[in-house]
C-alpha cells in the first residue's frame, strides 16, 4: 500500500491534474494528503483549497488519473515477459538434457530458474484471481468541517501567547522595582 501512496503523489499521476487546472505540480502537492485507513487496502484521499467546488473538482481530477495509472493492465506484459522466459528455460533444459554428459552441471542453475518463472508466474495468476484493481469506493465531497481556520485553535494559541508575554513583561518590571537605584557618582 506504500507503493500506492507513492504513486497517488507522483507526477505520472499529478502532471496531468496540474496541466488540466494551470498550476504546477509544487503547487498541487502540499494541498493533497493520502493515508492508508488502519489495517485495510482503503487509500483515504484529501485536497484541501479555499474554494470547496475547486477542491472536489482537483480531488476527482486526482482520483481519475490515479485510477488510470494505477490500473494501467502492465500485468499482461510482464505475464508475457515471464511466459516467454519459461519456454526459453525449458528448451534450454531439452537441449542440456538431450546433449553430451559434460553440460549436464547446466541443468541444476535453469531447472532453478524454471521453478522461480513458475512461482512468479502463480504469484501473477494469483493476484489477478485476488481482485480488480484500485476502485473508487466514496465520490469525492466536501469536509463540512473547516482545515483552516479554526476559531478555537487560534484564539487558544493567542490566549497562550499573550499570557507568555504578560509573564514575561511582568518580570522585568519586577526585576526593574527591585532593584537598587543606581548611584550617580
Amino acid at each position: 500500500m506504500s507503493t500506492q501512496l507513492v504513486l497517488l503523489e507522483s507526477r505520472a499521476v499529478l502532471d496531468p491534474v496540474a496541466a488540466e487546472w494551470q498550476v504546477s505540480v509544487d503547487e498541487l502537492t502540499p494541498a493533497l494528503s493520502a493515508d492508508v485507513l488502519s489495517e485495510s487496502e482503503i487509500i483515504d484521499i484529501r485536497f484541501v483549497d479555499s474554494d470547496r467546488d475547486r477542491a472536489v473538482e482537483v480531488l476527482s481530477w486526482v482520483v481519475q488519473e490515479y485510477l488510470a495509472v494505477a490500473n494501467a493492465d502492465a500485468r499482461s506484459d510482464v505475464q508475457n515477459y515471464l511466459d516467454a522466459e519459461l519456454f526459453a528455460i525449458l528448451d534450454r533444459i531439452e537441449a542440456v538434457r538431450s546433449g553430451a554428459p559434460s553440460g549436464q552441471d547446466q541443468l541444476a542453475p535453469l531447472v532453478e530458474r524454471e521453478q522461480w518463472l513458475r512461482t512468479q508466474l502463480d504469484e501473477l495468476r494469483m493476484t489477478d484471481l485476488v481482485g480488480p484493481g484500485a476502485s473508487t469506493l466514496v465520490q469525492p465531497y466536501v469536509d463540512p468541517t473547516p482545515v483552516s481556520p479554526r476559531p478555537m485553535v487560534a484564539t487558544s494559541a493567542g490566549g497562550a501567547i499573550g499570557g507568555v508575554l504578560a509573564v514575561f513583561l511582568l518580570a522585568i518590571l519586577a526585576r526593574r522595582m527591585t532593584r537598587p537605584p543606581r548611584s550617580d557618582t
